[in-house]
């Protein structure tokens, strides 16, 4: 209760990073997607960008794929720029009340179920409460692999084209 827009620079930084740290898989995940999809049409462009580059450099022989509508595909990527931003702001804004909410529930769960099962006391809920709550650090390490692996994949991509040349050693 109080203030409605407690700020979380965390949450602003780190964005679904923060999220899988804090166990907060699903919203995690969501933003992980939305950004993830918002960042299409900037790596369109930068992948042409990408593509000129290597051209320049002798390192393809031509195009892989040209990249259609650039001029249409820059307002979009400026539209998604914002969205991602809005995104971000929103999180630093409301993930304190968010995850405040979500740590209620979690409590509350464990209360009932100790309470069914006739075990409610000071040492069963503690344990309950430290196997439930907490920060995960195997989140943001999964989510980094997880970015990782799409990153070396599309790499791949421009490597494996039959239009790369392997520069030479020396």
């Amino acid at each position: 209760k109080g203030n409605k827009f407690d700020t979380n620079f965390s949450a602003f930084i780190f964005s679904y990073f923060y999220l899988f740290y804090r166990k907060m898989y699903a919203l995690g995940i969501a933003v992980f997607v939305a950004t993830s999809i918002l960042s299409i049409p900037a790596f369109l462009l930068d992948f042409s960008t990408l593509q000129n580059a290597y051209i320049q450099m002798g390192l393809l022989s031509q195009k892989i794929w040209e990249v259609p509508h650039t001029n249409t595909l820059t307002i979009y990527a400026f539209i998604a720029s914002i969205l991602t931003w809005a995104i971000r702001v929103g999180l630093m804004l409301f993930f304190n009340r968010i995850y405040y909410r979500k740590a209620i529930l979690v409590v509350k769960g464990i209360k009932d179920g100790l309470a069914e099962a006739n075990a409610l006391n000071d040492i069963n809920f503690s344990v309950f409460a430290r196997k439930k709550g907490g920060p995960s650090s195997i989140g943001p390490i999964i989510a980094a692999v997880v970015l990782l692996a799409v990153s070396m994949f599309l790499a791949y991509i421009i490597v494996s084209s039959p239009y790369f040349i392997m520069p030479a050693v020396f």
